[in-house]
C-alpha cells in the first residue's frame, strides 16, 4: 500500500511539471499576450454589427470601383471621342489618383472579395475565442491556470510521496480530477478549438501582404474619390460643355453604384483607414500567436489528469482493506492451519 501511494506520488510530481512545461515550451505567456492584443483590435470589427458593417461598406467599395472601371471609364472615354490610348493619357496626366486606381483597384478587390465571407463565417468561432478562459478572464489568465495546476499537483506528489496515506492519495486522485473538471468547466477544449478554425482566417488576413494591401487601397481610394469629386467631375463637364451638376446627375442616372461610393466614402473613410492600421497592428501580434497547438492545448492537462484520477482511484481500490466477512474467514483458515500444525 505505502509502495503504492508513493508511486502515484511520484507520477503526480511527473505529472505537474510536465503540465509546468507547458508554459515554457509553448511561450504561452507571450502568445497570449499577442491573442489579447488582437481580440482588442478586432473586438469591434467582429461583432454581429460590426460585420454587417464590414460587408455593407466593402460591398459599396466593390460596386464602386467595379462599375468605375469597368462602365464609367470606358462610356467616358466614348463621350469624350477619345481611344483607348488617348483615354489612359488623359488619366495618367491630369487625373493620376483616378489612373492609379483604375490600374489597382480591380486586383485589390479581387483579393479581398473572398476573404470577407470567410471573416464571416468565423464571428461565432472568434466570439468562442475572445471568452478564452472565461469568467470575464484576460487571456494571459489561462498561463497562470496552467501554473496553477501543474504547482499544485507537483506539491500534493510530493506529500504522497514524503508521507504516503490514503489522505495523501485521495489529494492526489482530486488533483487529477480537477485537472479534467477545471478545462471542461471552462468548455477550454470547444473554445480552443475554436482557436483552430480562425487562425487560418488570420494567416491571411493578418498577413504582411494583406495589411498593407488594406492600407494602399484605402488611400488609393480615397484620393481617387476626392479628385473625381474635385478635379475630374469639374474638369470633364467643361469638356463636355455641361455644368458640374448636370454632369453628376447624368453619373448618377447612368452609374448608382459609382454616385452611392462618392456620396458614402466620407462615412466609410475613418473606418476603413482605423481597419487597415488595426491589419497592421495584428501583423506581428498574429505572428507570434501563430503555431499555438490550439486543439492540443487543454488536453495536455486533461489527458495527464484524467490517467491520475484513474490510477489514484484504482491504487486506492486495490489497496482497499478487505469487507468485514472476507476478514473473518481469513482468521478462522489461519487458526485452523494453526491447529493442523
Amino acid at each position: 500500500m505505502v509502495k503504492r501511494i508513493r508511486a502515484l506520488g511520484i507520477l503526480a510530481v511527473i505529472v505537474g511539471i510536465g503540465v509546468l512545461s507547458i508554459v515554457p515550451a509553448t511561450n504561452l505567456f507571450h502568445r497570449a499576450s499577442a491573442g489579447r492584443r488582437i481580440l482588442a483590435d478586432f473586438h469591434q470589427t467582429m461583432s454581429p454589427a460590426g460585420l454587417v458593417y464590414l460587408r455593407r461598406n466593402f460591398g459599396v467599395i466593390h460596386d464602386f470601383g467595379t462599375q468605375f472601371v469597368d462602365e464609367t471609364v470606358p462610356a467616358l472615354q466614348h463621350q469624350l471621342g477619345l481611344t483607348t490610348t488617348s483615354m489612359d493619357h488623359l488619366l495618367a496626366q491630369s487625373f493620376p489618383a483616378v489612373w492609379k486606381g483604375v490600374q489597382e483597384i480591380p486586383a485589390a478587390l479581387a483579393f479581398v472579395g473572398p476573404v470577407i465571407p470567410r471573416i464571416e463565417a468565423i464571428g461565432s468561432d472568434y466570439k468562442s475565442v475572445s471568452d478564452i478562459p472565461g469568467l470575464g478572464l484576460p487571456l494571459e489568465s489561462v498561463s497562470w491556470l496552467v501554473l496553477l495546476l501543474g504547482t499544485a499537483v507537483v506539491i500534493v506528489g510530493v506529500g504522497a510521496v514524503v508521507r504516503p496515506s490514503r489522505l495523501t492519495a485521495a489529494a492526489v486522485a482530486t488533483m487529477g480530477v480537477l485537472m479534467v473538471a477545471v478545462p471542461l468547466a471552462l468548455n477550454l477544449p470547444g473554445k480552443f478549438d475554436a482557436g483552430s478554425r480562425v487562425i487560418p482566417v488570420g494567416r491571411i488576413a493578418l498577413s504582411q501582404h494583406a495589411a498593407t494591401a488594406a492600407e494602399t487601397t484605402t488611400r488609393i481610394v480615397d484620393r481617387l474619390v476626392s479628385q473625381v469629386d474635385r478635379s475630374m467631375i469639374p474638369a470633364l463637364a467643361a469638356r463636355l460643355h455641361e455644368t458640374p451638376a448636370a454632369f453628376s446627375h447624368s453619373l448618377a442616372l447612368n452609374f448608382p453604384a459609382v454616385a452611392s461610393g462618392l456620396a458614402h466614402w466620407p462615412q466609410i473613410r475613418s473606418g476603413g483607414y482605423a481597419l487597415a492600421a488595426a491589419q497592421q497592428d495584428s501583423v506581428q501580434p498574429f505572428r507570434d500567436l501563430d503555431g499555438l497547438p490550439f486543439k492540443a492545448l487543454p488536453w495536455f492537462v486533461i489527458g495527464p489528469g484524467l490517467l491520475l484520477a484513474l490510477l489514484a482511484l484504482a491504487g486506492a481500490r486495490l489497496g482497499a482493506a478487505p469487507p468485514p466477512a472476507a476478514r473473518h474467514r481469513t482468521t478462522i483458515r489461519e487458526r485452523e492451519r494453526e491447529l493442523v500444525s
